[in-house]
């Protein structure tokens, strides 16, 4: 899973197309509902699942852009892990003040 997506053609898919992943959640607590989630996903699916912790101190979810130290989605650090992170480019790389464009 890692991030991904769940593929439409997993058995069970059907059942959740609406859902949020608090609906996998018990409602008095912060606690998986093991006996759905076992209904709906496939065996590998539900370990990933269950082998996701919930951290009870966390009351809100947010979305955190990874790169950045504030966790806000920036066009430089999106550029700067593609070229930097994701493709080799040290073939490419020449001297000089090259980070002063990004002002």
């Amino acid at each position: 899973m890692n991030g991904g997506c769940i593929d439409g053609n997993i058995e069970g898919t059907q059942l959740i197309q609406n859902f949020a992943v608090n609906s996998l959640m018990e409602e008095n607590g912060k606690k998986w509902n093991e006996p759905l989630i076992r209904h709906i996903f496939s065996h590998d699916i539900v370990a990933a699942i269950l082998n996701t912790p919930l951290i009870v101190q966390v009351q809100q979810d947010k979305l955190i852009w990874k790169a950045e130290r504030n966790g806000k989605y920036s066009v430089r650090s999106a550029y700067r892990l593609c070229v930097e992170e994701l493709i080799d480019t040290s073939h490419l790389r020449r001297p000089g003040y090259w980070s002063g464009i990004w002002g």
